[in-house]
């Protein structure tokens, strides 16, 4: 076992922050809202500045680019987003996190999508209206 010294414990920090207000902070579009860390083509770590006006900016983007679909198909009344990717990747943060919460949807998170049997089982029980991948 390890120890921190001087560390607090989940439920106590929260208990704490129940005691508090809740102060909202002014934002703007030219605020950080992520640091998002990358390997990129080298490998080496880096973190990339997001702004709040890039991170919005692309999930309309994505919102605009799903609506097309609907005008094919009706949008349904209840969505699930299948997400199979890492949250920590831009791409599912900004397409099954952000856009699924901006649409309302279901996000239905697959935590190990090489395991294809436990992938499928999860299909069946959640219909895939939305399933980003690359």
């Amino acid at each position: 076992a390890w120890s921190l010294p001087g560390h607090v414990k989940f439920n106590a920090a929260l208990k704490t922050g129940a005691g508090h207000g809740f102060k909202p902070v002014a934002v703007s579009g030219d605020d950080i809202a992520f640091l998002q860390y990358t390997g990129g083509p080298t490998g080496v770590s880096k973190g990339a500045t997001l702004l709040h006006r890039n991170v919005l900016s692309n999930v309309a983007q994505n919102s605009l680019w799903v609506e097309d679909a609907y005008t094919v198909k009706p949008k349904p009344t209840h969505q699930n987003f299948i997400c199979a990717l890492p949250l920590y990747h831009i791409f599912a943060l900004t397409v099954n996190a952000l856009m699924g919460m901006q649409q309302g949807a279901q996000n239905v998170l697959i935590p190990n999508p090489r395991d294809i049997p436990g992938f499928v089982k999860e299909l069946q029980k959640y219909p895939a209206h939305i399933f980003p991948g690359l």
